[in-house]
C-alpha cells in the first residue's frame, strides 16, 4: 500500500471512531433525558386554607380564609376606613374646620420555617381605630407578632392587647 493510500485508511478508520463515540454520546444523553423524566422534582405544598377571625372582646372585627401554598408561602389582608367625624354635643369647631375618623386592620401570615417545621407560623396583626367618641381626636393602636403551631384541623386562639385576640384554624 503506498503513503497515500495509507492516510485515507487512518482517516477513515477515525471518522468511523468519531461516529461511533458521537452515537455513543447521543445514546447517553437519550438516556439522561428520559431518566430525568422519570425523576421530576418533588412539587411544592399544595395550597391550604387557614380560617382567620380577628376579635375585638365581643366584637368580630374580621373573619374570612387565605390561602398559603408551598413551603414559604405567606398571606395578608388590609383594610382601612377613614370619614367625616360628627362633632361631640356641644362641641364647635372653626368654619372650614374638619375632622376625620380612621380605621385600619391589617395581617399576615407566613410559614415560620419553610419544610423544616411545617405547623409554625409567623402571625402579626395591627389595628387602629378610634379613640371612643368625645375623647378627644386620634387613634389607639394594637397589634402583636406571634409564632404559632398549628396542626392539621386545630384551632388556635392567641390573645394581645387591648382585648384583641385573633382565631386561626388550619384546614386537613
Amino acid at each position: 500500500m503506498n503513503h497515500f493510500a495509507t492516510i485515507l485508511a487512518f482517516a477513515a478508520a477515525v471518522a468511523g471512531l468519531a461516529g461511533a463515540a458521537q452515537a455513543k454520546d447521543q445514546a447517553v444523553t437519550s438516556e439522561a433525558v428520559a431518566r430525568s423524566a422519570v425523576q421530576a422534582p418533588a412539587m411544592p405544598a399544595p395550597a391550604e386554607n387557614i380560617s382567620i377571625a380577628v376579635l375585638d372582646g365581643r366584637n368580630t372585627l374580621w373573619t374570612g380564609s387565605l390561602r398559603i401554598g408551598g413551603p414559604y408561602g405567606n398571606a395578608s389582608f388590609s383594610q382601612s376606613r377613614s370619614e367625616y367625624a360628627e362633632p361631640c354635643p356641644g362641641e364647635t369647631r372653626p368654619e372650614g374646620s374638619y375632622s376625620s375618623s380612621s380605621q385600619n386592620l391589617s395581617f399576615n401570615i407566613q410559614r415560620h420555617n419553610g419544610l423544616q417545621q411545617t405547623d409554625r407560623f409567623n402571625f402579626s396583626l395591627n389595628w387602629s381605630r378610634p379613640l371612643t367618641v368625645c375623647q378627644g381626636e386620634g387613634n389607639d393602636n394594637f397589634g402583636f407578632n406571634r409564632v404559632v403551631t398549628i396542626a392539621p384541623g386545630e384551632t388556635v386562639t392567641v390573645i394581645g392587647s387591648g382585648s384583641l385576640a385573633v382565631r386561626l384554624t388550619r384546614g386537613r
